[in-house]
């Protein structure tokens, strides 16, 4: 936290000033904010954000963005209004819109500031198999992440501390430049394993009250 990685995404928009160095980049971009932006209108309008509707491929970022049972519990499905500010919606429900519609632009390259910290481990690692390894496969992604197991298939990680980049490569070569890596992914692995058992347990006793409403409804 506060290593600058949000920093780094935002010296592409423009939005970070420059003070030494050069940037230079060719295509377009998509970014994914931690906070995103939710604009008042349909469902569906807020994925297509002014481009033409495509539904093979509407329907592809949908099922990738594991927006398709949110969609099923909306009265009228991808149709149903919005409030401003996305008030209606889950924080997982808006990354994942959010997701869903940088996807949709196709862009040429992507910018996304933690998108699977908003959501469980099990939707996580569905999103990034099928969205990041998925539908973005042949796109340019720059994925910021505390969840360091994912970052095994990257062609390049960068590490990121106090403002600076302590180190870039694969793993054998972060190795080469000092970079404790087996520190960080085995801190990461213990909290993982932590957070997983935290998430058991509340399924635990959601699946009990939802049990003893059950009973109680009979």
């Amino acid at each position: 936290v506060g290593s600058g990685k949000t920093s780094l995404l935002l010296s592409f928009t423009g939005e970070m000033p420059q003070t030494l160095g050069a940037l230079r980049y060719k295509g377009s971009i998509a970014y994914v904010e931690q906070e995103p932006i939710i604009f008042a209108g349909t469902f569906r309008e807020s994925i297509l954000f002014g481009k033409p509707y495509n539904e093979e491929f509407y329907r592809k970022v949908i099922k990738a963005c594991n927006l398709e049972s949110d969609l099923a519990l909306f009265p009228q499905g991808d149709m149903s209004m919005i409030g401003e500010r996305g008030n209606n919606l889950s924080g997982g429900q808006k990354a994942r819109l959010a997701l869903a519609r940088a996807v949709y632009a196709d862009t040429d390259i992507y910018l996304l500031d933690d998108p699977l910290s908003a959501v469980d481990a099990k939707v996580a690692k569905s999103i990034y198999n099928e969205t990041i390894l998925g539908l973005l496969a042949n796109k340019t992604v720059i994925l910021v992440t505390h969840q360091v197991h994912f970052i095994k298939d990257a062609e390049n990680i960068i590490v990121m501390n106090g403002g600076t980049v302590e180190g870039s490569g694969n793993f054998e070569q972060l190795k080469a430049q000092g970079v404790d890596v087996n520190t960080i992914f085995s801190l990461h692995k213990n909290q993982n394993s932590e957070e997983n058992e935290d998430q058991e347990d509340q399924q635990d006793i959601q699946t009990k009250k939802l049990q003893s409403t059950t009973v109680e409804t009979k």
